[in-house]
């Protein structure tokens, strides 16, 4: 039969490799701070956009 012991010394092996394999993975912070990123990008891409079509627009549009 397992004693205590040996069965406790086991599922602590086991936690400390799960543990070391979470290390990589993006926390809520990081997630949030990715988000504002994205957010920041898509305005000024759509800002970038709207003045290409108007550049475009005043060069080729009907005069």
């Amino acid at each position: 039969m397992v004693s205590v012991e040996q069965r406790l010394s086991k599922v602590e092996q086991r936690a400390s490799r799960l543990e070391g394999q979470y290390e990589h993975l993006a926390t809520k912070a990081d997630l949030e701070r990715l988000q504002s990123r994205l957010v920041m990008w898509l305005v000024g891409v759509g800002i970038a956009e709207v003045a290409a079509i108007v550049a475009l627009l005043q060069i080729f549009g009907e005069k």
